[in-house]
């Protein structure tokens, strides 16, 4: 009789545990995602069992829907800090948001999401809503293409955007595409790209021409918050009229479909990140596979721009060639581009010997390398390499990155006045920008022959 009630009571039991899902299949170590079903298991592990720094890549589209807690990935708690990889494919997403902020794929990462479309619908009535990620510290987005359409019932600030909403602790965007749409015609304050850059935020070789009609007041065409966006080879092309940003070019749609806006976006072509097959693709895109380089044929800067008063045409084949950069200490006379591999790096860190290191170590935060981690070597002299020193880090570009002096001397460092570089800012170190983390500088000495002249703010 007891033997018969045990069995009875783990029927029992049985019946009323859950049963769980299938295990989601890995592969060396990485998560395959191939459905729907597979998706939403990979956002439990993430958001409640904290598995925050697992790796996963897609093998097939997704068709997403369900219930919205359960569709983002990443928590307050729970951030994101693994590699999503795409693989070229996409997921749809269909958000009906009005009870809380941020509402994106992504909701809190700080890992690396690449290679990824997204399109779909969401609609909401709070911030921070974006086409692939709501808030990000210190992450990376790249290759990544947001066909999404925002539309917003909010009124006032929104934040929304079309990549990313919220910028935090030093995050890079790269290669990615807007070509969504984003309303709400009481909705202010968005970006195109990025919404709010609450520490520098470096955006590079992207693309926004989403049809935008949210209110332009507060808005930026590339990213709010100017002063801490470092933007390289990007290009807008919208009749939205948000502010524009410095730095980014703004095309026609003719240029989008000759493969003018593709050009631009490789630079000075040294590493091609956008393809566009003309004729065929109706903008740029991040993907190779399918898709064909542009060329363009004509007289070229070593920067990729036309020479001055000539026209270049593009093409699908074989073109003109970008001449090289001529550097001297390793930044381009011509352009300022800087010259990565002047100096070694062990670990990360640009190893710093001499005057000239010194002041290319400088010049590479002023051309908007703000993130770049330096470390002194040896003592250095600064005699006769002052005279248009810039102290590292400026108004436009704080640097953000580490500094080491390893109980190195610098001597002889004499800066003076110099506010159109500095803001009326002057020391060794003239703005730095705050990062998750904190911006580093240590272990560094200035001997008493160094002397710092300004009206203010000196030290």
């Amino acid at each position: 009789m007891k033997k018969i009630i045990t069995n009875t009571l783990l029927m029992v039991m049985t019946i009323m545990m859950p049963i769980s899902m299938s295990a989601l299949d890995q592969k060396d170590g990485v998560y395959q995602i191939g459905s729907a079903a597979d998706l939403t298991q990979f956002i439990q592990l993430v958001n409640e069992e904290g598995q925050v720094d697992i790796d996963a890549v897609l093998t097939n589209d997704v068709e997403f829907t369900g219930e919205l807690d359960t569709l983002m990935v990443g928590t307050t708690e729970n951030r994101y800090a693994g590699v999503f990889d795409g693989k070229g494919h996409t997921v749809t997403v269909n958000y009906d948001f009005n009870y809380q902020d941020d509402a994106a794929l992504f909701r809190f990462i700080t890992g690396t999401v690449k290679n990824l479309i997204v399109k779909g619908d969401i609609k909401v009535s709070r911030k921070f809503a974006a086409g692939i990620a709501a808030h990000s510290f210190g992450a990376t987005i790249e290759n990544c293409i947001s066909l999404v359409d925002i539309t917003s019932t909010l009124a006032g600030d929104g934040t929304h955007a079309g990549i990313l909403a919220v910028a935090d602790g030093g995050v890079t965007v790269n290669n990615c595409v807007f070509a969504g749409s984003m309303a709400g015609g009481n909705t202010t304050s968005c970006g195109g790209i990025v919404g709010w850059a609450s520490t520098t935020t470096n955006i590079n070789s992207s693309l926004m021409i989403g049809n935008i009609s949210v209110n332009r007041s507060g808005s930026y065409l590339l990213c709010r918050n100017p002063g801490n966006v470092v933007a390289k080879n990007c290009v807008t092309c919208s009749n939205w009229g948000a502010t524009a940003n410095d730095g980014v070019a703004a095309v026609t749609e003719e240029d989008l479909v000759s493969g003018a806006a593709c050009f631009i976006l490789n630079g000075d072509q040294s590493n091609v990140t956008m393809y566009q097959t003309i004729g065929t693709d109706a903008y740029p895109v991040p993907f190779s596979e399918g898709h064909q380089r542009v060329y363009a044929t004509g007289q070229l800067n070593c920067d990729g721009s036309a020479v001055e008063g000539t026209t270049l045409t593009y093409s699908n084949t074989e073109g003109s060639a970008v001449p090289p950069h001529q550097y001297e200490l390793g930044i381009c006379v011509n352009c300022g581009a800087p010259q990565a591999d002047y100096i070694d790096m062990v670990d990360g860190f640009y190893q710093l010997a001499s005057p000239e290191h010194i002041k290319w170590f400088s010049n590479q935060i002023q051309a908007g390398n703000t993130t770049v981690k330096g470390q002194l070597i040896a003592d250095i002299d600064m005699t006769g390499w002052c005279e248009d020193f810039v102290p590292i880090g400026t108004l436009a570009h704080p640097f953000t990155g580490t500094f080491d002096g390893q109980e190195h001397t610098i001597s002889n460092l004499v800066i003076e006045e110099q506010p159109n570089a500095s803001g009326g800012f002057d020391g060794y170190f003239g703005f730095v920008g705050a990062v998750s983390g904190g911006v580093v500088v240590e272990n560094l000495i200035l001997d008493n022959t160094c002397s710092i002249t300004g009206d203010k703010f000196t030290g």
